[in-house]
């Protein structure tokens, strides 16, 4: 899982500014998109044409803003780098939209076709995750306390190590060598042996089965015996 490095704010909002603050959980993004991209602009209350719609830009009834514009310009495979960041955690937002594509917690974030008038191809937008709380008009909609107290990692934070690389770790350490080829040389012995057992079983089965053959073959053969025997004594009399 990632480690977060974003402020370790606790509440649903980040500093307010000019009377308006940033839900936490999208300044933290907008921190960890700036971890990888620190000269990337980023937009958030909305300007005036914003203004003239319910856009989660506005601010919503506790004068909170629910979005960023994260803007990549010309740069498709920046911008592509930023959403694909954005949709491998979705814990918070309610849709993300990047070059004529949106994504969208109700379609369970598959990418369908956007036909909105901007189509997003110089900028990633991303939208906090919607709820019961915080309506206004200028909004058109309340948002998730949850998902404002909810802090993503980064693009830039590390991967914390896996249970496998944790063992190989160990084991590098206990046995002096390298623990990612002790843990593969251990994985190949282990499926070695778990194929030797396998074998052993199906061959465990095979003569048992041949034991049952071998016994009623026996039995066939003296009932043979048995009925020649009478069939010879019959012809003699």
């Amino acid at each position: 899982m990632p480690i977060p490095t974003c402020p370790g704010t606790t509440g649903p909002t980040a500093t307010a500014t000019s009377g308006w603050s940033l839900a936490a959980n999208l300044d933290c993004r907008r921190d960890g998109v700036w971890q990888l991209y620190p000269n990337m602009t980023i937009y958030t209350v909305g300007d005036t044409s914003h203004q003239a719609q319910p856009s989660d830009h506005n601010p919503d009834a506790r004068t909170i803003v629910h979005a960023l514009d994260c803007m990549s310009y010309s740069d498709t495979a920046t911008g592509q780098s930023v959403c694909d960041w954005a949709l491998a955690d979705t814990t918070d937002l309610e849709y993300v939209i990047f070059n004529r594509k949106i994504y969208t917690r109700s379609g369970g974030w598959r990418p369908e076709n956007y036909s909105g008038s901007d189509p997003h191809t110089d900028h990633v937008h991303i939208s906090g995750k919607h709820g019961g709380t915080g309506y206004s008009p200028n909004t058109g909609t309340g948002y998730d306390t949850t998902a404002e107290a909810y802090r993503p990692a980064g693009m830039g934070d590390e991967m914390a190590p896996t249970a496998q690389e944790n063992a190989n770790t160990l084991l590098g350490t206990w046995l002096g060598k390298s623990g990612p080829n002790v843990g593969v040389a251990l994985q190949s012995t282990y499926n070695m042996v778990s194929a030797m057992n396998n074998l052993n079983a199906t061959m465990a089965t095979t003569e048992r089965t041949g034991r049952k053959l071998v016994a009623v073959g026996a039995i066939i053969a003296v009932i043979l015996l048995v009925g020649l025997a009478l069939a010879a004594y019959g012809l003699t009399r």
